[in-house]
């Protein structure tokens, strides 16, 4: 009996980490701007700035099925990179799903 309750614990506590594992990489790309140059680099982007990545390969989150990849980037005289991924549909033009990659500082 005790067997069976540690390997029903076992099993609870996989899930639990795996759960927790996932809301991580859910999280793992932040969405708040933590400079100027980001919060520009945010605010064209959600104007439509950028360029198209990972064409001929689509993209793996069912809920994206037949949209596009977005990037838009920014580089400061003094070097510093803002780099912004996001979502837009080909067939409404509506764009969404707006993560740093790379912030400015």
């Amino acid at each position: 009996m005790l067997a069976l309750r540690l390997g029903a614990s076992s099993k609870a506590a996989s899930k639990a980490v795996a759960s927790i594992n996932k809301v991580k990489q859910i999280d793992r790309w932040s969405r708040t701007p933590k400079s100027i140059q980001d919060r520009l680099a945010l605010e064209a982007a959600k104007k439509g700035a950028g360029e198209r990545i990972m064409q001929g390969t689509p993209l793996k989150d069912p809920r994206f099925k037949g949209m596009h990849k977005m990037e838009y980037k920014v580089k400061s005289q003094q070097g510093k990179d803002s780099v912004i991924h996001y979502i837009r549909d080909p067939k409404t033009g509506k764009i969404f799903d707006f993560k740093f990659k790379k912030y400015s500082n």
